[in-house]
């Protein structure tokens, strides 16, 4: 199996290199427990200040078999800049001082609520990693279904990368993500922090509806992220998964897909194997199934990695797949 590369930064990484007073030292476990994206990927600093530019190269270049005496003509390649803006996420916490004092424990209360706006900030994210769209959105990023989204055979394009269930409805996606140098991270902005900046004030003035002042506790959370994926053939997408037909699996009227014959012809058109972290991420029911399928000896691309002190993983081709709650199983066909 594939290990991530020791030059690769994660946000557990940055959870051990907090700034001084550690405000960050509850929210980042938060951000990794409330996202299975958040808890795998890699993270760097984006090259713009509210983004990040890659260069893609579009054509490749040509060389020319030469004889003695005989020129060789010049080559060219073409090279395209793909931005990619943060998105930001933010929410605020507001408790009354004098209901707040009323608590047991009003620190812990506070840091209750602020642990909820951030599970609430990271769903959004989460959503957006999947399904988030530029285009339609500005402030969303644009996600691995907005990224994979029409099938192709020409291996420059990411198209390429999409491997065809042969589904019509009910449609799930497997989604595989290569974590690390030169392929895809998370990112934020130049010279800003990773992870959540947070604002506190113990009595801070704020009004109600009706605009009339009192005195509140507050919190503000502050979380800007963006997606960078500097290489298409480290990733990919096995779409249109009939999740229906899925569960059919083992019984007298099995109309499951090959899941195993999909995910090896996902595997061989990846360019790198060695050097990154890859992970799968799947919904409920893929999931589910997969795991189903672990007890039948014969499929040997599919294991339950013991974990000390948790519950055992689900490996797919040597790597982890891990459930997200925001893939849906009612994706549109992609053609």
């Amino acid at each position: 199996m594939s290990i991530l590369s020791a030059t690769s930064t994660t946000y557990a990484d940055i959870k051990n290199s907090l700034n001084p007073d550690g405000s960050a030292a509850l929210i980042i476990p938060i951000l990794e427990l409330s996202c299975p994206v958040v808890k795998s990927a890699t993270v760097k600093e984006g090259n713009m200040s509210n983004g990040n530019q890659t260069v893609h190269q579009a054509t490749k270049g040509t060389a020319t078999k030469r004889s003695y005496n005989v020129g060789v003509a010049k080559s060219k390649v073409t090279q395209m800049p793909v931005v990619d803006m943060c998105s930001m996420y933010e929410a605020n916490v507001e408790v009354d001082c004098e209901l707040l004092e009323k608590q047991p424990n009003p620190q812990g209360y506070m840091a209750g609520q602020e642990k909820a706006a951030v599970a609430a900030m990271t769903e959004d994210f989460e959503t957006d990693f999947f399904y988030g769209n530029q285009k339609t959105n500005i402030l969303s990023i644009d996600g691995l279904a907005s990224r994979y989204k029409a099938l192709s055979t020409t291996k420059t394009e990411s198209g390429y990368q999409i491997v065809n269930a042969g589904g019509s409805t009910n449609l799930s996606s497997l989604y595989l993500v290569g974590w690390g140098a030169n392929a895809f991270n998370l990112f934020y902005p130049m010279g800003s922090q990773a992870g959540i900046k947070r604002r506190f004030n113990l009595e801070q003035r704020v009004t109600d509806a009706a605009a009339n002042p009192f005195y509140a506790s507050t919190v503000n959370v502050n979380w800007q992220v963006g997606l960078m994926v500097e290489n298409y053939r480290m990733g990919g997408r096995i779409a249109n998964i009939d999740t229906v037909a899925l569960q059919t699996y083992g019984s007298s009227s099995d109309t499951s897909p090959e899941l195993f014959k999909f995910v090896t012809t996902l595997k061989n058109r990846l360019q790198y194997k060695n050097g990154f972290k890859f992970c799968w991420y799947a919904d409920e029911v893929v999931i589910g199934v997969l795991e189903a399928m672990v007890r039948d000896k014969y499929n040997v691309m599919l294991t339950m990695k013991e974990q000390m002190d948790a519950m055992p993983e689900l490996y797919l081709n040597g790597w982890p797949v891990l459930l997200s709650d925001k893939i849906l199983n009612s994706e549109t066909a992609v053609s």
